[in-house]
C-alpha cells in the first residue's frame, strides 16, 4: 500500500530550517500583494546566499494556493534554477514549465542567472532576506516546542542552517547546542596549516553613522539625550517620548534604524512581529509570546521593543465576520501591552509599517504610538553616502551627479544589494573593484528629448506662468530634467519652483489658486496639443491628484465648501472613496477641478506668445530662472503693446 505524498503544509514543517524558510519567503510576497491577488503576472523571488532556490518553493507555493498536495500547482506555473545552472539551462527550464503562461512564478539564486527570456516576461523580482533570528526562534517553537531567546537565535545563525537541523534537538539545551557548533567550527583539517580566518559580519552602526532617515534620525538622536537624562535622573520618564510609528516603503531600513538606535542609546534591543507572535497559529500561545516579549523588554529596561509589519493588527471597524472575535482580542490584548498594567518606564516602543492609514487608530493615540515619522527615500547625498560608506576606500573616480541619477528610487536595501553584487563580479574577476563592477545592474539613463521633452516644456511653462500671475508665492525658478531613471515608475520630469512664507493666511480664494496653479500643466497641454498626457494624473502626488486632495480638503475638512461640518479631521483613502461613492459629493469636486482647469486656460489663452517663449527655452535649455521670466515678460508685454 502506497504512503499519501505529503502536503507543502507538512513540507514546510518537516524542520525548522523549512519553516525558517517559509517565513522568509512568506515575508517576500508580502512585498507585492499585488502578484497574490492579480490573475496574471510573472514574478521572479532572489534567494540568499544561505539557501538553495529549491527550498523556497513549497513555501511559496503554500502561501498561494494554500493547503493543496504537491500534484495540484493551481493557477501559477513555477520553477527554479539550480545553483551552477547555465542561462541556456535556465532559459530552457523557464520556456518549458512557464512560458506563455499568464502567471508565474520562478525562484533564482542570482540576478546574473536570469536568462533573457525571463527579462523580458518578468513583472516583479524580489529579494528573499535571510532567515532573522526571530524567524530562527518562531522556528524552533512550532517545529521543536522549544524557547529559544532571540540571543540565542542570533548566535545560532553565525552557523549553516544545515547544521542547525541536525544539532538542535527538543531535550538538548541551548547553550549545548551552541557549544557543539563552536566545538565543529573549530575542528580543522590536519593538512591545514592555520585555522582559515574568517571575515567579521559587518556590526550594527550607531545611528549617527548612519545616511538618510530624515526626521526619523532626528527624533532618534534626540531620544538618546532624553534616556541619558532619565538614567541619569535629571528627566521624568513622563517627558521621554515613549513609542513611535515608523512608516516608509519596504527596503527604507525600518528594522536597522530600530537596531541602530538601541545601539546609539546603550539600551536593549527586542524585536518581534505579529507573524512572529502567530507562529503557533493559536490566540492563546500568541498572546502568551505578545506578553512574553514585553515582559522581557520591561525586565531588561532601558530597552526598546520593535514591533514590525505593525499594519497585520488592521482596524477593529475593518475586521469581517469569520475572524473579527479573533482579530478583536489579538488587538485589544496589544493595546493592553501598550498601557502595561503595572507601567512600562524604561521601555520605548517602535512599530513600523508600510501603510500607516491601515492601523487601528486606538494604537496611535496618546502614550502608546502617538508619534509618527515616515522614512522618506534616501536622497541623492544620501545614496552616494551609503554607497561610499559600503564601499569603504573607493578605488575609483566617477560622476557623482551621474551615479546619483542612476539610483533614483533605489531604497538602502537596493543600495546594498547593489554594492554586494558588485564586489561579487570584482571577486570573480580576482581584480580591484570598479564603475563598471557598481554600474553593471543599473539601467542606463534615458535623455529627455524630442516630442516628449517638448510636450515637458510646455506643461511646464504653463505652471511658471499660471503661478506668476496668481501670485503663488515667490517664483524662483522652472526647469526640466535632461536625463530620466527608467527604474523610477514614476518621476519628476520638470518643475516650477515657488517659495511660500512659513506662516500666510490662508483663505478659500489661495485655495484656489493652488488648484489652479496645479492644472496649469494640463491647461497649457490642451492649447497647444489639443488635449494632455496622462503624466499629470499617475500617483498621488501627480498635478491631478494634489489638487483633487485640495479640492477635498475644502469640502471635507477646512469648512470651505457648501458646508461648514468638517465631515473628516483626517483624509484618508477610505474616507474618499466612501464620499466620492455619492454622485452628488464626487459632482462637487468635479466641478470645482473644472471651474479652475477653465481659469488656467483662460489666463495662458491671453499669454500663448510668452507660453511658447519659455516653452521653446526650456525646450533648448534646462531652467528659465525668476530673471529670465521678467525678461521673457517684458519682451511679451511691450509686443502687445504695439501691436
Amino acid at each position: 500500500m502506497s504512503q499519501k505524498s505529503p502536503t507543502r503544509n507538512e513540507r514546510v514543517r518537516a524542520t525548522v530550517k523549512d519553516f525558517a524558510l517559509h517565513l522568509t519567503t512568506q515575508r517576500a510576497l508580502k512585498k507585492i500583494p499585488s502578484f497574490v491577488t492579480a490573475d496574471v503576472g510573472v514574478l521572479v523571488l532572489i534567494s540568499p546566499d544561505t539557501s538553495d532556490p529549491h527550498e523556497h518553493i513549497n513555501a511559496a507555493r503554500l502561501a498561494l494556493f494554500g493547503e493543496e498536495d504537491e500534484t495540484n500547482f493551481g493557477p501559477v506555473a513555477s520553477c527554479w534554477f539550480s545553483q551552477g545552472d547555465t542561462l541556456l539551462d535556465n532559459e530552457r527550464k523557464f520556456k518549458n514549465e512557464c512560458e506563455g503562461r499568464p502567471k508565474a512564478l520562478v525562484i533564482c539564486p542570482n540576478r546574473e542567472d536570469i536568462p533573457r527570456n525571463l527579462r523580458l516576461a518578468l513583472d516583479w523580482i524580489v529579494d528573499v532576506e535571510p532567515v532573522r533570528p526571530g524567524d530562527l526562534k518562531a522556528a524552533c517553537s512550532e517545529i521543536l516546542d522549544m524557547n529559544v531567546s532571540y540571543g540565542q537565535a542570533k548566535r545560532l545563525l553565525k552557523y549553516q542552517l544545515k547544521d542547525l537541523v541536525i544539532a538542535l534537538r527538543p531535550w538538548r539545551p541551548v547553550d549545548e547546542t551552541l557549544r557543539r557548533l563552536r566545538r565543529e567550527a573549530r575542528d580543522e583539517p590536519i593538512s591545514e596549516p592555520e585555522p582559515v580566518k574568517r571575515a567579521e559580519l559587518r556590526p550594527t552602526p550607531r545611528l549617527e553613522d548612519m545616511h538618510g532617515y530624515g526626521p526619523a534620525k532626528e527624533w532618534g538622536l534626540q531620544l538618546a539625550k532624553d534616556l541619558a537624562d532619565w538614567r541619569a535622573g535629571i528627566l521624568s520618564w513622563d517627558d521621554v517620548d515613549r513609542g513611535l510609528l515608523l512608516s516608509g516603503p519596504p527596503g527604507v531600513g525600518k528594522t536597522i534604524f530600530a537596531q541602530a538606535l538601541a545601539k546609539t542609546c546603550g539600551v536593549t534591543f527586542v524585536a518581534s512581529s505579529l507573524g512572529q507572535w502567530q507562529a503557533k497559529g493559536h490566540l492563546g500561545d500568541l498572546l502568551k509570546l505578545m506578553r512574553s516579549d514585553f515582559a522581557r523588554a520591561k525586565a531588561e529596561a532601558p530597552s526598546i521593543l520593535f514591533v514590525d509589519e505593525l499594519d497585520s493588527f488592521g482596524d477593529r471597524e475593518s475586521f469581517d465576520s469569520d475572524n473579527k472575535s479573533y482579530s478583536v482580542q489579538v488587538v485589544n490584548a496589544f493595546l493592553e501591552c501598550l498601557d502595561g498594567a503595572g507601567g512600562r518606564e524604561g521601555v520605548v516602543v517602535i512599530g513600523a509599517t508600510n501603510n500607516p492609514s491601515d492601523i487601528d487608530p486606538a494604537i496611535r493615540r496618546a502614550g502608546r504610538l502617538d508619534k509618527h515619522v515616515a522614512i522618506p527615500l534616501p536622497s541623492a547625498d544620501d545614496r552616494i553616502a551609503i554607497i561610499e560608506s559600503l564601499i569603504g576606500e573607493v578605488p575609483f573616480t566617477y560622476d557623482r551627479a551621474a551615479l546619483a541619477t542612476q539610483t533614483q528610487g533605489m531604497t538602502g536595501a537596493d543600495l546594498a544589494k547593489m554594492v554586494r553584487d558588485a564586489k561579487r563580479a570584482a571577486r570573480l574577476r580576482r581584480e580591484p573593484l570598479n564603475l563598471a563592477d557598481l554600474t553593471a545592474n543599473l539601467p542606463e539613463l534615458v535623455s529627455l528629448a524630442g516630442d516628449f521633452r517638448r510636450s515637458v516644456a510646455v506643461h511646464e511653462a504653463g505652471h511658471a506662468i499660471v503661478g506668476r500671475r496668481l501670485s503663488c508665492g515667490e517664483f524662483l525658478f522652472v526647469e526640466i530634467a535632461d536625463q530620466l531613471n527608467p527604474r523610477v515608475h514614476i518621476q519628476r520630469a520638470g518643475g516650477a519652483v515657488f517659495q511660500h512664507p512659513t506662516l500666510r493666511f490662508r483663505g478659500r480664494q489661495s485655495y484656489l489658486d493652488e488648484i489652479c496653479l496645479q492644472l496649469a500643466g494640463i491647461a497649457a497641454e490642451q492649447i497647444l496639443f489639443g488635449s494632455h498626457g496622462d503624466g499629470a494624473g499617475i500617483g498621488p502626488d501627480s498635478d491631478l491628484g494634489r489638487a483633487t486632495g485640495i479640492a477635498l480638503r475644502i469640502e471635507m475638512q477646512i469648512g470651505m465648501g457648501d458646508s461648514l461640518v468638517q465631515r473628516a479631521s483626517e483624509v484618508t483613502p477610505q474616507i474618499v472613496a466612501a464620499f466620492l461613492a455619492n454622485p452628488t459629493s464626487a459632482r462637487k469636486i468635479d466641478d470645482l477641478l473644472q471651474t479652475e482647469l477653465n481659469r488656467a486656460r483662460e489666463i495662458l489663452m491671453a499669454e500663448q506668445e510668452l507660453l511658447l517663449k519659455v516653452t521653446d527655452e526650456l525646450d533648448q535649455g534646462a531652467v528659465v530662472t525668476a530673471e529670465r521670466m521678467r525678461v521673457l515678460e517684458e519682451e511679451s508685454a511691450s509686443r502687445r503693446l504695439a501691436s
